[in-house]
């Protein structure tokens, strides 16, 4: 056994003199780190080799080059993390002009999140390095909600968010540019609000959302509580293709349960990414309520797409169990007569 730590010691220290220390790495580790930080250790270690006692490191001194080739290590790992565009994203960061930051530095500070564009876009990321890209409600047109006015408010990531007093009639027209979104990535674009009476709203409160994005009407019916506080409620998903994503959407009216149309706080439209497995699953299909719908998203534009069963449209007609070569949907389906009479109508019921 020492015969073997002695030739494997002795055949390192021969390959870094012979500057081929790189064929014993395993190729795994020099893709997990970055290549100064292996030379700072490679070095320390062949010192350790040295067959003079005296001439080798001191602890103190091992345990500083290591601690530095860690330091090298997180910079380089915290810079895989960041966005492509990081570099400017550092030049519109308020209050950052006079700092002189590190990778990891600027790593911590993303994922905790910070204001761009003069305190009018909050920018974060991730865990996996994924961008969060949320944009100031003072950026949006009030011409036409009367009952509307710019507040500060201290929990708000922006500091100014918009008090709508009578939410029943908003008319607010959005039309914003996202910057910094990660490409290739399904994202949620969700729109941040805040009852201004929150003590007896639940953590998934039922509210109606009416607003129009291009020329369809649109509802969304349920809102989800955040860790801060706010709630957020969607209103599109879509796959990021571009650097410059425009969201044009216009808010028609809100109303929420127990507070009914107002007051709300609104402090912006986050665009967050979705969870690819959860997307997957969606895009599939899931039934709800106890089986007797089935939700997806449209695999083409990201819409929401609700499927009820036969039983529900057709109550009068006559159901019989799902045979398992039809890959139903549902339990039952209906069995139409392969010549149906010249009088047999179906009739389908829609609901809103």
């Amino acid at each position: 056994e020492d015969t073997k730590v002695m030739f494997l010691a002795w055949m390192a220290a021969r390959c870094f003199e012979e500057n081929k220390l790189e064929a014993l790495i395993f190729d795994d580790l020099k893709e997990q780190t970055d290549a100064k930080s292996i030379d700072v250790v490679s070095k320390v270690a062949y010192q350790c080799l040295n067959k003079d006692q005296e001439k080798r490191p001191t602890m103190a001194l091992v345990i500083q080059e290591l601690e530095k080739a860690l330091n090298i290590h997180e910079e380089w790992e915290c810079e895989q993390k960041l966005p492509e565009d990081y570099e400017r994203i550092m030049k519109m960061i308020e209050n950052l002009e006079s700092q002189i930051i590190t990778k990891k530095d600027l790593y911590s500070l993303l994922f905790t999140g910070t204001r761009l564009n003069n305190g009018e876009v909050w920018l974060s990321l991730s865990k996996d390095g994924k961008v969060n890209e949320m944009i100031s409600a003072t950026t949006f047109s009030y011409e036409n909600c009367w009952s509307s006015e710019l507040k500060v408010l201290e929990n708000s990531r922006f500091g100014t968010v918009a008090e709508i007093s009578d939410a029943s009639h908003l008319k607010i027209p959005i039309n914003i540019k996202t910057q910094f979104l990660s490409l290739g990535i399904i994202y949620g674009a969700y729109l941040v609000f805040k009852f201004c009476d929150p003590k007896t709203v639940s953590s998934k409160p039922y509210v109606n959302l009416e607003y129009r994005i291009a020329s369809e009407d649109l509802n969304s019916y349920v809102a989800m509580r955040r860790d801060d506080g706010w709630m957020m409620i969607e209103l599109c998903r879509f796959r990021n293709h571009n650097q410059i994503t425009e969201l044009k959407v216009q808010l028609e009216r809100f109303w929420g349960h127990p507070s009914g149309s107002g007051p709300i706080f609104v402090d912006g439209i986050e665009f967050r990414p979705i969870d690819n497995e959860l997307h997957k699953l969606l895009s599939t299909g899931v039934l709800i309520d106890n089986g007797e719908k089935l939700f997806s998203l449209c695999k083409v534009n990201c819409k929401k797409c609700h499927m009820l069963p036969a039983k529900a449209v057709t109550p009068d007609a006559k159901f019989t169990k799902c045979p398992s070569s039809t890959m139903s949907r549902f339990e039952e389906v209906v069995e139409l007569p392969r010549q149906p009479e010249s009088n047999a109508t179906l009739k389908l019921k829609c609901c809103p």
